[in-house]
C-alpha cells in the first residue's frame, strides 16, 4: 500500500508542477516569496499576478523577448549573445534575430584578452570606458549573479583557479574572486568559515 500511496504523490506532483507551469506561462501566477535560502530545492510560494504585481502589462512575446535582452545587457552587460543564450535558456539561433534587431541600441565593447567583441547597451558605453580595474576582494554566494550570468567566466575567472571556485563537491558555501579573477574559496565547515589561497 506505501508503495502506492509513494506513486501517487509523486504522479501528483508531477500534475500540480505541470499546472502551475502553465498558469505562470499566461501569466495567471508568479513566484512570491521563497520557503527558504535561494537554490533549486528551495519550496517556493506562489501568488495571483494581478494581486501580487499590481502594475503588471502583458506583453506579445517579441516584445517581451526584446525586453529581456535589454534589462539582461543592463544589468549583465558587456556580455556576449552566448552569455544570454546560457543565462536565460533561449537558443541562440532564436536569440540572434532579437539581438539582430535590438542593434540600434547596442554598441560593441573590446575587453583585453577576449577574441570576440562584447556587446552593451549604448547608454552604457560611457560609464564602461571610464571603468577602472581596481584590486579588490568580493565574497560571493553561491549561484551570485557574477556566476551565473555569463557562460564565459574567463573574464573573471582564470581556468588555473576553476576548481578552487568550483570544487567537485557542492559543499562551498561562498566564493571569493580576486582582482576580477578568481584566486580561491572560503568554506562554511562545521560552523567555521576559512580563506584557502
Amino acid at each position: 500500500m506505501r508503495k502506492y500511496s509513494r506513486a501517487y504523490a509523486l504522479v501528483a506532483r508531477r500534475i500540480v508542477n505541470r499546472v502551475v507551469r502553465e498558469m505562470s506561462l499566461k501569466a495567471l501566477v508568479c513566484h512570491a516569496t521563497s520557503l527558504g535560502p535561494w537554490h533549486h530545492e528551495t519550496e517556493h510560494t506562489y501568488a495571483r499576478v494581478d494581486r501580487w504585481l499590481p502594475d503588471f502589462r502583458p506583453m506579445k512575446e517579441g516584445e517581451a523577448k526584446r525586453e529581456l535582452i535589454l534589462r539582461y545587457l543592463k544589468a549583465y552587460g558587456p556580455a556576449s549573445m552566448q552569455d544570454f543564450s546560457y543565462w536565460s535558456g533561449m537558443k541562440m539561433r532564436n536569440a540572434k534575430p532579437i539581438f539582430d534587431s535590438l542593434k540600434p541600441y547596442l554598441g560593441e565593447v573590446r575587453v583585453s584578452g577576449q577574441r570576440q567583441s562584447l556587446l552593451a547597451l549604448k547608454e552604457d558605453l560611457e560609464k564602461i570606458a571610464e571603468t577602472e580595474s581596481v584590486p579588490v576582494v568580493r565574497l560571493l554566494p553561491q549561484f551570485d549573479a557574477l556566476i551565473m550570468g555569463h557562460k564565459d567566466k574567463t573574464r573573471f575567472l582564470d581556468p588555473e583557479h576553476r576548481t578552487k571556485i568550483f570544487p567537485s563537491s557542492s559543499g562551498s558555501r561562498r566564493r571569493d574572486a580576486r582582482r576580477r579573477k578568481g584566486a580561491g574559496r572560503m568554506e562554511d565547515a562545521e560552523g567555521r568559515e576559512s580563506l584557502e589561497p
